[in-house]
């Protein structure tokens, strides 16, 4: 049973975000918004006019905005229960904060929320979704439990946040701070439960070959950067191979092997089956992010 009381605050990291009058719209929409503390946009924002809403406040960041800083500063400033996060791409169904909320009531501590696109998105936009989001990508994951979700639909109790140590912000980029952040979570002995029902809309501009590539690779290499940060806590088959990685030709043709086993695990995925026409899209995409993580190993001292 859901209380009355307020206990959420929603943070959303921005810098000069396109589509953020839509994610505060949606949010203005919800049916549960009693439950909200407050809604934090942490950032840089060239507009300031959003949706009237009693308990909305800007943050404005001064130094470098990135999103791993963002979320640690409106983390900082909230007084919820509960720590909300979306991205200023998102557009949370109506029942968004409802779903959560269900979800919360349990005796769980982090919760991840579903992430859906729009109906219109390209191919390029789908596999970048499928590939990036897999854990947490509507219709298409399908696990209660999940050792990594991307935070833009992200719920954490804030007392927990405080005791793994927040975002690290290392991290210039997108990516790499969330899942270095959810390793800490599991290496806290804390799972992190999946709710299928509480969906955000991912408008993201990776609607091209070149752009969804691009981002791809990028997440490899913070993945990289990731996977060289925790070198010693690997096994030492994992750690083998992250060394081999770094010897040429080995380490691209090491790559190539790793594209084709993880391309058959997807064909024995029962809903990716629904999906296929993206394989060869999400096989090229996965070529991208192998490139990144081996560029970063390359560079990284393990």
């Amino acid at each position: 049973m859901l209380g009355n009381q307020p206990f959420i605050s929603v943070i959303i990291p921005v810098r000069n975000a396109k589509l953020l009058k839509s994610t505060i719209d949606s949010l203005a929409r919800q049916t549960r918004l009693d439950l909200v503390n407050e809604i934090l946009i942490v950032g840089q924002q060239e507009t300031q006019k959003f949706t009237a809403l009693e308990n909305l406040k800007y943050i404005k960041v001064d130094d470098l905005p990135t999103p791993a800083h963002n979320r640690n500063i409106g983390a900082r400033s909230a007084v919820g229960d509960w720590l909300v996060f979306t991205d200023s791409d998102c557009i949370p169904r109506p029942n968004w904060i409802e779903q959560l909320a269900e979800a919360i009531s349990s005796t769980e501590l982090v919760i991840a929320g579903a992430v859906d696109v729009p109906e219109n998105m390209s191919y390029w936009g789908m596999c970048d979704h499928y590939f990036g989001f897999s854990t947490t990508a509507y219709g298409f994951a399908n696990r209660l439990s999940i050792a990594y979700a991307p935070t833009l639909n992200f719920a954490i109790k804030r007392p927990l946040f405080n005791e793994v140590g927040g975002f690290n912000e290392s991290f210039l980029g997108a990516g790499g701070e969330d899942r270095e952040f959810c390793w800490r979570i599991i290496q806290h002995g804390v799972q992190i439960r999946y709710a299928p029902r509480a969906i955000v809309i991912h408008d993201h501009p990776r609607k091209d070959f070149h752009s969804a590539a691009r981002h791809i690779f990028n997440y490899g290499i913070v993945t990289g950067q990731f996977r060289a940060m925790y070198a010693d806590q690997w096994s030492i088959f994992q750690r083998t191979g992250m060394k081999l990685v770094r010897i040429p030709i080995i380490g691209e043709l090491g790559g190539f092997v790793r594209i084709i086993i993880r391309g058959m695990m997807r064909l024995f995925n029962g809903a990716f089956l629904k999906k296929v026409k993206y394989l060869p899209g999400i096989l090229i995409l996965d070529l991208s992010h192998t490139l990144g993580m081996i560029k970063a190993l390359r560079e990284t001292k393990i």
